[in-house]
């Protein structure tokens, strides 16, 4: 069970109101979910190359103690587990013909998703509009591919 994830779930009002094969070919998105791996995890890997973006900066005694135990100064890059976990889709990726999930089960995601009391939030799953954008285009390109097949 992954600690932090996001699940996408395809265009259904679309589907329903299509007819025939063509309807019959979009009943199952496994080749849109292989399509999304390298989009999703090319957002994961942009969210950590850029800390974010927005996310708070670390405190002082922080970044201090990275200085002197020689860590990488970068958030949340000390030892990538949690990076790696979101970005490699055979670790992140969990789906079937209608539905998928993108996410990760190391144990500190939530605290990093969501803040502490003592740490701002730092969204690691985040899907802003860029990003949605960059999905609903392959969305689109899936539906061109699967037409161009069945007219």
């Amino acid at each position: 069970m992954a600690v932090v994830d996001i699940t996408f779930s395809p265009p259904i009002d679309f589907i329903l109101r299509q007819h025939g094969r063509f309807r019959r070919e979009l009943d199952d998105f496994s080749e849109l979910w292989e399509m999304l791996k390298p989009v999703i995890s090319q957002i994961e890997q942009d969210r950590f190359d850029q800390e974010g973006p927005g996310w708070a900066p670390l405190a002082a005694s922080t970044l201090s103690q990275k200085s002197r135990d020689g860590w990488p100064s970068k958030i949340l890059h000390r030892t990538l587990t949690l990076r790696d976990s979101l970005v490699d889709p055979s670790q992140a990726f969990s789906g079937g013909a209608r539905e998928m999930t993108w996410g990760t089960g190391v144990f500190y995601a939530g605290f990093h998703q969501d803040g502490t009391e003592k740490m701002p939030a730092r969204p690691v799953i985040d899907i802003d509009a860029a990003a949605r954008r960059r999905i609903e285009q392959e969305t689109v390109r899936w539906i061109n591919r699967v037409a161009a097949r069945v007219f």
